[in-house]
């Protein structure tokens, strides 16, 4: 496996280098993992959906925010721009690839919502606890949606705003709050466990399916 920097200016007045894992042999699968507001993808929950995507054999592209990396608040007046920046490195090399599955967190369920929008591919998404904001971006794609009971971003109010369609699947983890974590070390252990045979799962599906 060698990792690749894409390296961009942002607008945070940084330099952003972007991760891109690349593995021996050419991956026509690329998994790009969106992390949430102070959520890194080296967090349980996106780091071993980049694990679980280089083990079937795809390429896996980490996202880091430009205020992330210089360390500020983000204003959210300033989303577009970390849109724009995310967009930007997507682009440098997702021409290279024939599936494309965004991973999202959070807040970043909004930026991969857009710019899949932007983008004129077929994607294939894991939301990962997503906000209310998120709802017509899900409603509009194909994949699974992901939260926890006790996730007070993401109630009832939320779930049954999701319009049922066999191209979206919805899973709640009973128990589980927005970090994906449960009371317990051994319950949070367990959710783990679950989201990682869940990504797998879905990942051999996306590789299977007729072209």
């Amino acid at each position: 496996m060698k990792i690749r920097d894409i390296t961009l200016s942002s607008k945070w007045g940084t330099e952003i280098r972007q991760k891109l894992y690349q593995l021996d042999g050419e991956s026509k699968s690329l998994v790009v993992l969106f992390p949430g507001k102070y959520f890194s993808c080296d967090r349980s929950p996106l780091y071993y959906a980049g694990v679980a995507a280089r083990q079937q054999g795809m390429d896996v592209l980490k996202l880091e925010y430009g205020y992330q990396v210089a360390r500020v608040e983000l204003d959210l007046k300033d989303l577009p721009d970390v849109i724009e920046e995310c967009m930007e490195a997507i682009q440098a090399v997702a021409e290279a690839y024939n599936n494309l599955i965004f991973v999202s967190k959070s807040l970043g369920t909004l930026i991969a919502g857009e710019i899949e929008c932007r983008i004129q591919m077929t994607i294939h998404n894991i939301y990962l606890t997503p906000l209310h904001a998120t709802l017509p971006y899900i409603n509009d794609a194909k994949g699974m949606i992901i939260y926890g009971t006790q996730d007070p971003e993401f109630e009832s109010v939320s779930v049954d705003a999701i319009i049922p369609s066999a191209e979206r699947r919805v899973i709640a983890i009973e128990g589980a709050d927005h970090a994906l974590e449960r009371e317990t070390v051994q319950g949070s252990l367990d959710v783990l466990q679950f989201l990682v045979t869940t990504y797998t799962e879905f990942y051999e599906t996306v590789l299977n399916r007729p072209s």
